[in-house]
């Protein structure tokens, strides 16, 4: 959990989303990323706003997410930037692997660990494998997760009663446990899915950006004490974003790990809210 210290918050993890889109087309995923659009994070930009939160808010480990991470034509300038603004953090690329042995490791330095999902549903190939042995012997710690199930992470239909929009706010461990701390595209966000589902939704349905988010480009956070009171009052808070109108958080039913093609991975779900919690 994060937690006031003087003047700054401090928490375990922020995750940054380096490439929106992925190789994999995973059933249900909470970035939404097989469906996303093709956009990259710029490393200028990143750096710029990462070091704008960075007087307001440290963080042990920064995860550098997808999407796929290793799309970014320029993955090397974003961990160069990433490093720069946030020296004391670890660095953790979280990856599927299919992509790591077409990647110079010299691209790799400045990763602290490279954490590898892995699914039945698509196995990696030898040489992704050979790749993190190299890694392991470049000084960089391996961490292999087995990914067997999913769980639904949201509804293309909006919950009908916003009792139970609240009631899975509330309950969303995402959002309050997990320290899934998002930045983008210059916005800091409690969670992934704020970003996500307005960026494939669209505003009308899940708000704008500015609406599920925190602007880092604000000019009164170049005084870290206003920033500070600002992430406190938006972390704090007790009623849904407008984007958890569509989210399920924690709530979502589990399912066995697949993958979809997909023109057919909306319509997975669109079904009534209902059928899709747990």
């Amino acid at each position: 959990m994060w937690e006031m210290r003087g003047p700054v918050i401090v928490a375990p993890v922020l995750e940054v989303v380096v490439a929106e889109q992925c190789n994999l087309t995973c059933r249900a995923c909470s970035h939404l990323s097989p469906v996303a659009p093709k956009n990259f994070a710029n490393p200028v930009e990143t750096g710029r706003a990462l070091g704008v939160l960075y007087t307001a808010f440290h963080m042990k480990v920064v995860k550098l997410m997808g999407g796929e991470p290793l799309l970014h034509p320029d993955f090397a300038a974003v961990v160069a930037a990433i490093r720069s603004a946030a020296p004391a953090a670890e660095l953790h690329l979280v990856t599927n692997g299919h992509l790591l042995s077409r990647m110079d490791l010299s691209e790799m330095d400045g990763i602290d660990q490279i954490t590898v999902s892995i699914y039945a549903s698509a196995t990696i190939a030898r040489s992704g494998r050979a790749a993190l042995e190299q890694a392991d012997r470049r000084g960089i710690r391996v961490v292999q997760q087995a990914m067997e199930q999913f769980n639904e992470s949201y509804c293309e239909h909006p919950h009908s009663d916003p009792d139970m929009t609240r009631r899975i706010y509330r309950a969303c461990k995402i959002a309050h446990d997990w320290n899934c701390f998002t930045l983008r595209a210059g916005f800091f966000y409690k969670c992934p899915q704020a970003y996500a589902l307005t960026t494939v939704l669209g505003s009308a349905a899940s708000g704008a950006h500015a609406d599920n988010g925190v602007d880092l480009t604000d000019p009164a956070f170049a005084d870290p004490a206003v920033l500070a009171d600002r992430l406190h009052d938006y972390l704090s808070a007790d009623q849904p974003l407008p984007a958890c109108r569509h989210c399920l958080g924690s709530s979502g039913r589990a399912f066995r790990h697949e993958q979809l093609p997909r023109r057919l991975w909306r319509s997975a779900q669109s079904q009534a809210p209902s059928g899709l919690l747990t």
